[in-house]
Order: structure tokens, then C-alpha cells, then sequence
């Protein structure tokens, strides 16, 4: 694949990434799913985690999504993001929700940012 090609699948993988943007606000306001009816806090009291867990985790997430554009962090923010995702898609797997479609989603994503940012000049430029 030519770079030129690859930059922007990269571009275009980096955009479909943003929306856990959002998932980083909506743990920090500590956001009511209308789904559920459950806040994101009564969502990881059930989960059996912590709620500062929840706070840092939504800190990581819109601090990984800014990093995504920043040259010489996006490698660094990816993995970091990929790291959360696995773990969100475990916990929702261990705890049988059904709810793993979003970081299922989002870990194919950021390992093709990975992959398609690894190595490549454009991973430290444009």
C-alpha cells in the first residue's frame, strides 16, 4: 500500500475513533444511560470496581483520543486505548451484558491505527 493510501486509512480510522471521546465526558459527568437507567457510577459498582476506577478511566480515554493527534504520542495513545478496551470487553464479557459490541468495535479500530501508524514516517509527521 502506498503512504500516501495509508495516511488516510489511517486519517479515516483515526475519525471513526473519536466517539470514545464521548465515553471518556459521559464517565467523567458520571452520565445516566437511558438505555439502562443506570448511571456510568452505578454501572462500575456493578461491575465491582471503584469509582475513582471510573473517573481515571474517563481521563484516560479523552486524554488517549487527543494523543491520537499528536505525532510522537499517537502510538502511545493507541495502545493505551487498546489496553482500556480489552479491558472493557472482558468486563462486559465476564459480566454477561452482552454489552460488547462498542469495545469490540474499538479494539479492531485501534489495533488497525496501530498497525497502520507503526513504523511508518507519517507516524511522527503530518
Amino acid at each position: 500500500m502506498n503512504p500516501k493510501t495509508k495516511n488516510i486509512i489511517a486519517w479515516i480510522v483515526t475519525v471513526l475513533i473519536i466517539p470514545l471521546l464521548a465515553s471518556g465526558v459521559a464517565k467523567m459527568v458520571d452520565f445516566e444511560n437511558p438505555e439502562t437507567s443506570l448511571t456510568m457510577s452505578a454501572q462500575f459498582a456493578a461491575y465491582g470496581y471503584p469509582i475513582w476506577f471510573m473517573y481515571f478511566i474517563g481521563v484516560a480515554e479523552i486524554a488517549g483520543v487527543i494523543g491520537l493527534f499528536i505525532p510522537k504520542l499517537r502510538i502511545l495513545a493507541a495502545s493505551g486505548l487498546l489496553v482500556i478496551m480489552v479491558g472493557a470487553f472482558v468486563t462486559h464479557l465476564i459480566a454477561g451484558d452482552g454489552d460488547i459490541g462498542g469495545s469490540l468495535t474499538f479494539t479492531v479500530l485501534l489495533v488497525a491505527f496501530i498497525l497502520l501508524r507503526k513504523g511508518s514516517r507519517l507516524a511522527t509527521s503530518s
